[in-house]
């Protein structure tokens, strides 16, 4: 299964309060598109998961073979990003 998180984090790299900066970010995207990977969300991470971030899936999944991949044969699974207490 191609794990997505269900929801977007408050300090996703899609949203206004992400923890990087533009630069970083672009840096990041640019290197997930070269590979053809995603951006895995850290909120997921943190929890021992490899979740992709819904914002990436939302925004730039189209740029994902892997992400396209799993919609083509529809085995994207929407998984509960961790509370921020357990995070």
């Amino acid at each position: 299964m191609f794990q997505v998180t269900k929801k977007q984090c408050a300090e996703c790299l899609f949203s206004d309060k992400k923890i990087v900066s533009e630069k970083r970010k672009a840096e990041l995207l640019k290197s997930i598109a070269k590979r053809q990977s995603y951006f895995i969300c850290h909120k997921s991470s943190i929890a021992d998961g490899r979740a992709c971030c819904a914002g990436f899936y939302r925004e730039m999944g189209h740029v994902s073979q892997l992400a396209r991949m799993a919609q083509a044969l529809r085995v994207v699974e929407f998984v509960d990003v961790p509370s921020e207490e357990k995070a």
